[in-house]
């Protein structure tokens, strides 16, 4: 496939066909014959081959192609980009024909024995099975009628096709789709595309090149195109350096869709040269002609090389800077695994020094997650290099260390390079419950490492290593690892026990599946096998006398939920109390809510019986494009049965999301109420891990430095925390519930900085509501209107439960603007009260910061100034002279000195209090 500019056009050139013959006597001859000439398809860009283009006489200038789903798409001379798939004229009519009878048709499938699962939803979009061969790509009837004039290019414009609509999308870039339970007959084409975001067009608007047809700016013309079908996503590199992020059309022929969103920190990178995914669709890596940067899919900056400094004195005598790459790059290319970045520097620098062209390998770091979606890898903070595994460890340590950016507390793990040299890139890695187990698998084979014993046990046979293939992934269950495997061209999943070397013979069990497995998950002692037929088996891991064994408790098909299996990373689900307790294991899939992460939509799945021998389920789909999940069937207080998800913004919670018991179904729709979004946590760095006990979400930042004296760039990663608690307690105190609240905090109150918490969350409060005072006034509101004024007093009545209740007022007022101060202490109460029951508490230290409060209230009146701050420093001065606080004594005195130059104020409150006489008692 490629294009040409003169004349203006695409030409198809299909692979020679072998024509040889198993009878030909010599290879020449055999040569000969395979390379036969069977022409080839041109196509002009006109009205007239190509229809649906919105501007003639243009040129293809990049070609982003997907293999797996079959379609391309075109990025043209006059900045648009076109979504574009090769389909066959005669089968256009049968395939209206098929639209219109699988309309009518529901989906069904088979459950647990004497089960029968089915679902429901309301939807026009394209059947399942059009979705299916879609996304699987070019049919080998299209692949057949190359060369012959019965095939034709379908697109539909996805940039720039309606100038004016795309800058308006973009206000609207993160709407989220409708949260609501769907019930209709087609759950799987919902979870095949991304329709709530299409821009839908007025009819005919296409057809009129005059209202379409018009120029785009020369900044938002679109120079580079990559198509990543794991997120139904392509990203569009423009002009003005900006990526925009579109949903991949359900089909060539949909309306244009909308932006979902432009990422863009900078101003000054110059244009877009090059992009691409990496192979799991999580991240994407960008070069500009001053810069280059990778994305998450998600829209987070995770590494950069934009603004750098340049250190180039060639001919000054000093040491010129030789990556040259962070000024530019003109080509890139992940290498396998995704560990690494290879980049093609551009001419983005002004040093003579450097020339463009030159190739540099940037290492990377990447969640264990990425590869495996597991409840025991999103536990832990565990990254995954190209040599070495790293476990954060930071929950083992004290609370300041886990809050502390300089604590080292990464453990570091090498990989045996004889397993790396034999077995490379790594593909699978996964931690155990109590983080103590590792295992990771490459190409073949696999291998597994103990935190007790500081060893790594590899395969003795290299034999047995290299017929063994992991697909699907790797689960711990207590030292017995559990690996999904294709060996003796059978799909098993087998049982290996950490105690006895890799080997055939010491393997505990076998068990036979007829597809590939595509995921595994262990839940409690439940494990869930997900396979390529888009059957979900349920298993109990049953400890026997001398080994463990797999007992199958059923299996439920999700024809008609999932459309394609392979884009589903994730799977977990929950067991009502009642069914764990009296209930029969093979009746848990019956009862069970299912959660799945499909591609990058979040979907809840909860049963209901509608007969005597058939299942539903009702769907939600909770978010899009979310790029991992917790779950937290065991959470503390209110996150118990907690959902967290992160979108590349910050983390989603749905605190009820899994609470089977109480979910209430409607008696008029027969459905489940729709579980609601409860909180939502803004982040500024890249999360790994929910550290529940701690009340902390730890994650990673970036840091890019350059230095005159060095030739090379310096790239750091360095832990980042970010509290949870205020999060959640404001969320139930919005709602006036003051003893979930204090339930809830309670379990956090005997970390170091539980105060701290409590004081984030007053001064959010505090800082919300006078900036919603303030907006309501300037929009003339009525003040009947400000419903939202009452959370301040529940907070208030939540903090005098506890101790702290006094050092978190006035911590907050001392770190908030004075004019806040008014109605935080009309509702606390005056600081001078405040104060006095601090000195008649003992609590001197913070008797001391109210003294700071009461000083600044009172320089803004005239009267009684240095008498009231006088009295009350010496009254404080003798109380820590009293107590032996000399630290808070010097203190006391450096703020008198402060508050009158001339020295009397000081010299009065030492005569008052006499100290001067206690010191010299004590001498």
């Amino acid at each position: 496939m490629f294009s040409t500019r003169t004349p203006a056009a695409v030409q198809r050139i299909p692979w020679p066909t072998d024509t040889s013959k198993a009878s030909s006597t010599r290879p020449e001859e055999e040569n000969v014959a395979a390379s036969k000439w069977i022409g080839h398809d041109t196509w002009f860009m006109n009205s007239s081959d190509l229809p649906w283009l919105i501007r003639d006489n243009v040129c293809v200038i990049h070609i982003a192609h997907s293999r797996t789903i079959g379609a391309e798409v075109w990025v043209m001379s006059d900045g648009r980009a076109y979504f574009v798939q090769l389909y066959r004229l005669d089968d256009e009519e049968s395939v209206a024909e098929d639209d219109t009878a699988a309309g009518t048709n529901a989906t069904a499938s088979e459950a647990v024995p004497s089960s029968k699962a089915s679902t429901t939803s309301s939807s026009s979009h394209r059947p399942s099975h059009q979705l299916e061969e879609y996304t699987y790509g070019m049919s080998e009837e299209v692949e057949g009628a190359l060369a012959r004039q019965d095939v034709a290019w379908e697109g539909t414009c996805i940039h720039g096709a309606h100038p004016t609509l795309n800058s308006v999308s973009q206000g609207g870039m993160d709407a989220e789709p409708d949260n609501s339970t769907l019930d209709g007959q087609r759950m799987a084409e919902i979870l095949s595309a991304d329709l709530d975001r299409t821009l839908v067009l007025d009819s005919g608007s296409q057809d009129n090149g005059e209202s379409v047809a018009g120029d785009l700016d020369a900044g938002d013309c679109a120079t580079f195109a990559s198509l990543n079908y794991k997120f139904s996503l392509v990203a569009v590199g423009t002009q003005s350096g900006a990526i925009h992020l579109y949903p991949i059309p359900l089909t060539p022929s949909s309306p244009p869709p909308a932006v979902v969103q432009k990422m863009s920190h900078w101003t000054q990178t110059g244009s877009v040269q090059t992009m691409e995914w990496t192979s799991d669709g999580y991240a994407l890596a960008v070069g500009w002609e001053k810069g280059w940067g990778v994305w998450s899919v998600g829209g987070r900056c995770l590494a950069s090389g934009v603004g750098i400094e340049d250190f180039s004195f060639g001919g000054s005598g000093l040491t010129s800077f030789k990556d040259s790459f962070m000024f530019g790059v003109q080509a890139l290319l992940w290498l396998p695994g995704n560990f690494e970045l290879l980049v093609l520097s551009g001419s983005g620098s002004s040093s003579n020094d450097r020339r463009p062209g030159e190739l540099f390998c940037i290492p990377f770091a990447k969640s264990a997650v990425t590869g495996q979606q597991t409840p025991d890898n999103t536990r832990y903070a565990f990254l995954q290099m190209d040599d070495k595994v790293m476990v954060y460890r930071g929950a083992d340590q004290p609370d300041m260390s886990v809050i502390n950016p300089e604590s080292d507390v990464w453990q570091h793990i090498k990989i045996p390079s004889s397993y790396i040299a034999a077995n490379w890139p790594i593909r699978y890695a996964c931690i155990s419950a109590d983080g103590r187990l590792i295992a990771v698998a490459g190409r073949r084979g696999l291998i597994h490492y103990s935190m007790a014993s500081g060893r790594w046990k590899l395969f003795q046979d290299v034999g047995q290593e290299q017929a063994l293939v992991v697909r699907g992934g790797l689960v711990w269950f207590h030292h017995v690892l559990i690996a999904g495997v294709e060996a003796s061209r059978s799909h098993q999943v087998r049982l290996y026990s950490r105690d006895l070397e890799l080997a055939n013979m010491n393997v505990l069990h076998r068990e036979l599946f007829p597809t590939a497995v595509i995921l595994l998950s262990l839940v409690d002692n439940s494990l869930l096998v997900y396979t390529a037929d888009n059957t979900l088996y349920h298993y109990l891991v049953m400890p026997t006398e001398d080994s463990i064994k797999l007992h199958l408790c059923g299996s439920i098909s999700f024809d008609g939920v999932v459309a394609v299996p392979n884009l589903v990373r994730g799977m977990s689900w929950m067991i009502p109390a009642a069914q764990k307790q009296f209930g029969d294991p093979a009746d848990d899939m019956v009862v069970a809510t299912i959660l799945l992460l499909v591609g990058g939509k979040l979907v809840l799945l909860r049963p209901r019986k509608a007969g005597a021998h058939e299942l539903k389920y009702d769907m939600q789909i909770l978010a899009d494009r979310i790029e991992f999940c917790w779950i937290h069937l065991s959470g503390i207080g209110t996150l118990e049965n907690s959902l967290w998800g992160y979108d590349g913004k910050g983390i989603r919670v749905w605190l009820d999301a899994l609470t089977i018991e109480g979910g209430a179904v409607s008696q008029t729709r027969e459905i489940y109420d729709s579980v609601k979004e409860n909180v939502f946590i803004p982040l500024d760095f890249y999360p790994l891990s929910v550290l529940m006990d701690k009340g902390i979400i730890i994650g990673v930042e970036h840091e890019a430095l350059t230095r005159g004296s060095l030739p090379f760039a310096m790239f750091k990663i360095f832990s980042s925390t970010h509290l949870f608690v205020h999060h959640v307690l404001r969320y139930h105190l919005t709602r006036g519930q003051i003893r979930e609240a204090v339930l809830f905090a309670s379990h956090y109150q005997g970390l170091v900085y539980f105060s701290h918490a409590l004081e984030i969350l007053l001064h959010t409060v505090v800082e919300a509501e006078a900036d919603f005072e303030a907006d309501a006034i300037s929009s003339n509101a009525d003040s009947g209107g400000l419903s939202r004024m009452g959370t301040l007093p529940t907070v208030i009545e939540f903090l005098d439960h506890f101790d702290e209740s006094l050092e978190v007022v006035v911590g907050c007022a001392r770190k908030t603007e004075m004019v806040r101060w008014k109605r935080l202490f009309g509702i606390v109460g005056s600081p001078q009260t405040l104060f006095e029951t601090c000195l008649n508490s003992g609590l001197l230290k913070t008797a001391g910061s109210y003294l700071l409060v009461l000083h600044n209230l009172e320089e803004q009146h005239e009267d009684g100034v240095e008498t009231s701050t006088h009295a009350n420093a010496v009254r404080l001065l003798q109380k820590a002279a009293a107590a032996q606080d000399w630290v808070l004594c010097q203190e006391m005195l450096r703020f008198l000195h402060s508050t009158d130059d001339s020295g009397d104020a000081l010299r009065d409150a030492l005569k008052e209090s006499g100290v001067l006489q206690k010191l010299e008692s004590r001498s």
